[in-house]
């Protein structure tokens, strides 16, 4: 299959200074190939790098690290020649030791190394040849590229109906799908959220619009029922160009805004609960939230908990608001990533698992990424129990049917944390000790195989260490003839 493009001009790696953007990593002898891709992301209003293959020596090299740590997204375009170049596998190990988000493209069916198989076997993946139709693949790629990358319009947000109701103050917000304005209402003086979305005739336009028209429907749903502790829909103006979704204003904080706060156990379980109970009205009404993490959930003076944000939520056999692929990275469950959000895989335990990440997020903000993908939460917070340990462990299992299906089994763990008898105390303890004890040996063969590592690239190349022996950068590399 080829993609109507013209490869006769590269397109050029963008602007990416303190912007968000996605690392491009391939094989430069697929350079064809890979502008097929860039033509997708380009044309789509998605912000990216990629090396040309036009520099070498050390500083080429820091650029590089450089590049890969502080970019939103990691994408690898596999072919045989990516799986056989030095460069590619060191990219890809360099992403996964940043624990970056990333998202594996097979430009045709290659078989992996064992290497990069352990590597990459987790990892979301999109397979070309699979789709008959190039509308199709584009249309999958758009949904699984961060939206944080969508390079800002330079529309003007204006609507005569809009502008004739509501006072634009301040932008008070901005995502993938839209901006946030705090405004007033002209009429009454009261305070409004409204979110604004704009339209383009490309694919990521089409997914906007789809998602206001989701999250439109299930915040009428929810303000018809009078839901607590979430959005109220108030007003929805449309045009060819622009949509307009006013909510009620939840004015508080969001939960990941104290990134060095070190929250207790009582803490924690107390804002659980709170969202576990905002939850049994939404899965009472079987929708399935999709998105729960820090930064949509907003506490306020009084210590109530909202949760915003239902641009990706969906209601179970609703075909209206079914997405794909959706979530967040580093709280979305195994079963998004795995199969459409048509699937009856997701569900209820989603949301669980989503939440069970948070409490690790607030427990321990500076560890997080090493937590559930290697250490138990105690490994680095010996003083949260035992009981809790084990709560967490159960709602962020890899396989949904090994959670808690339903959030009163989760209340109900969580309010027994302290009547547990000291004989299920003590198997807790000791099997919190053996889950650290593993983690500690996982340390030492990690450690071990790095000093491989360094060994093999010490052969072939001059290799630069930082005093505790950890690689930063090598030397004497030309990335043109890979």
């Amino acid at each position: 299959m080829q993609m109507n493009t013209d490869t006769s001009k590269a397109i050029l790696p963008d602007d990416v200074d303190d912007q968000p953007y996605i690392f491009i990593s391939y094989a430069h002898r697929d350079k064809d190939r890979v502008q097929e891709i860039l033509q997708v992301l380009h044309s789509n209003g998605f912000r990216f790098w990629y090396d040309m293959g036009l520099k070498s020596g050390v500083e080429w090299a820091e650029e590089l690290g450089e590049k890969i740590d502080q970019c939103e997204q990691f994408m690898v375009l596999i072919t045989e020649n990516s799986v056989n170049s030095r460069f590619v596998r060191k990219e890809v190990g360099m992403a996964v030791e940043g624990d970056k988000n990333m998202l594996v493209v097979f430009l045709k069916e290659t078989v992996l190394t064992s290497g990069l198989k352990y590597l990459l076997g987790d990892i979301q993946a999109l397979h070309k040849e699979q789709y008959q139709q190039e509308t199709d693949f584009e249309r999958e790629l758009c949904e699984a590229v961060s939206k944080n990358t969508l390079k800002a319009t330079e529309k003007t947000i204006s609507s005569f109906a809009l502008e004739d109701t509501y006072e634009l103050m301040q932008k008070i917000g901005a995502g993938g799908i839209g901006e946030v304005y705090l405004a007033r209402h002209k009429r009454t003086n009261s305070l409004v959220a409204i979110k604004c979305g704009s339209f383009e005739k490309t694919y990521t336009g089409g997914i906007i619009k789809e998602r206001f028209e989701s999250e439109k429907r299930i915040l009428a749903m929810l303000s018809q029922k009078l839901i607590p502790h979430v959005p109220i829909l108030l007003d929805w103006y449309e045009d060819d160009e622009q949509v307009f979704l006013v909510e009620s204003l939840v004015d508080g904080k969001p939960l990941n805004i104290r990134p060095e706060a070190i929250r207790s156990e009582e803490e924690v379980v107390t804002i659980t609960k709170k969202v576990l109970k905002i939850l049994q009205y939404l899965h009472k009404s079987n929708i399935v939230y999709m998105d729960i993490k820090p930064s949509n959930l907003v506490v306020n003076e009084m210590g109530d908990i909202y949760l915003i944000d239902f641009n990706i939520s969906k209601i179970i056999n609703d075909p209206y608001t079914a997405d794909r692929m959706v979530g967040t990275v580093a709280y979305a469950a195994p079963e998004v990533y795995l199969h459409s959000a048509g699937s009856s895989e997701v569900g209820f335990a989603t949301d669980i698992y989503s939440l069970g990440r948070t409490m690790e997020y607030l427990l321990c903000p500076e560890e997080f990424n090493r937590i559930n993908v290697s250490a138990p939460v105690r490994y680095y917070r010996k003083d949260i129990s035992s009981e809790l340990e084990v709560i967490i462990e159960k709602m962020t299992a890899m396989d949904p049917n090994d959670r808690y299906q339903n959030v009163e089994d989760v209340l109900e763990a969580l309010d027994s944390i302290h009547r547990v008898n000291i004989f299920q105390r003590l198997k807790n303890t000791f099997r919190s000790h053996s889950a650290s004890k593993r983690f500690d040996e996982m340390k030492i063969r990690r450690m071990e195989q790095r000093a491989q590592d360094i060994r093999e690239i010490a052969a072939n190349h001059t290799v630069i260490m930082d005093s505790n022996g950890n690689v930063i950068n090598y030397a004497n590399v030309i990335n043109t003839e890979d």
